[in-house]
């Protein structure tokens, strides 16, 4: 019983965007929302969130 034990919980992480106004195939994969056209136009929430 002295050990540490450990979890995994895998999270699906969605994003979501407006055909309306953005082009699908600009965005592939999280690190494309990391350019410098998306800088001001992306909502997530706090690094310091229980969530993330």
């Amino acid at each position: 019983m002295g050990k540490t034990g450990w979890a995994l919980s895998p999270r699906a992480r969605v994003i979501a965007y407006s055909k309306d106004t953005v082009d699908p195939s600009t965005i592939k994969t999280y690190e494309d929302i990391t350019k410098p056209g998306w800088k001001g136009k992306v909502l997530a929430r706090s690094s310091s969130s229980s969530y993330n």
